[in-house]
Formats: structure tokens, C-alpha cells, sequence
């Protein structure tokens, strides 16, 4: 697979405003059990000579020509949203959160408790 987009964040949350991958100062580290993370969602193009990956959304094979990954799992695009409003995540370059172990659009992610 060729990925098609980068991050633009380059690691980095405004949201929240530290270090969104990696480090261990307030949010953002991956190692963590119910830690917070900012991550890209990124656009991969499906090589004809590769296997289908499974959808983390629906564990169905991704068939089609291209596929999302995000958080090193692989989604359709219809499969990837919101825990709390079900919007779909899967816009190219966009960011998603998670918080308790639950994939969050940022309004959600950011919404008082």
C-alpha cells in the first residue's frame, strides 16, 4: 500500500494544545490504557497484489480501491465515526480523538463531561 496523504499535524494536537503522539506530558501517549490521542486519518491505496485488510468498524474485507487508516487500524469510509454522534471521521487529512477507549469527532472530544 502507498499512502496518499500525510499527517498535517506533524504529531501535533492545537485541540489540545501538547505533544499528540508520543511523550507522557498530559495527552497523548499511546502506551497508555484510556489515554487520550489525537491522530490524522490517512488515505491508502490499495496495491492489486495485496490482500484485503478487515474493516476495524465492521471486520469485513475492504474491497474497494481505497481505504482509511487511522489509529493503525484499517476502515471503509462509511464504517469510521463518532462513538457519540456517528458522524462520519472518514474525511482525508482530517483528526479524530479518543477518550475512554471511544473514537470522537473533535466537538465531542471537547464537550464538557
Amino acid at each position: 500500500m502507498r499512502e496518499r496523504v500525510t499527517c498535517v499535524h506533524a504529531g501535533y494536537c492545537a485541540a489540545v494544545g501538547s505533544d499528540a503522539i508520543g511523550g507522557d506530558a498530559g495527552v497523548g501517549n499511546p502506551g497508555r490504557p484510556n489515554s487520550d490521542l489525537c491522530a490524522c486519518i490517512q488515505m491508502l491505496s490499495v496495491q492489486p497484489d495485496t490482500k484485503p485488510k478487515g474493516c476495524a468498524g465492521c471486520n469485513r474485507k475492504i474491497k474497494d480501491r481505497y481505504l482509511l487508516k487511522a489509529l493503525d487500524k484499517y476502515w471503509h469510509e462509511d464504517c469510521l465515526k463518532c462513538a457519540c454522534c456517528d458522524c462520519r471521521l472518514g474525511e482525508v487529512g482530517s483528526t479524530l480523538y479518543t477518550k475512554a477507549n471511544l473514537i470522537l469527532c473533535r466537538r465531542d472530544y471537547l464537550r464538557p463531561p
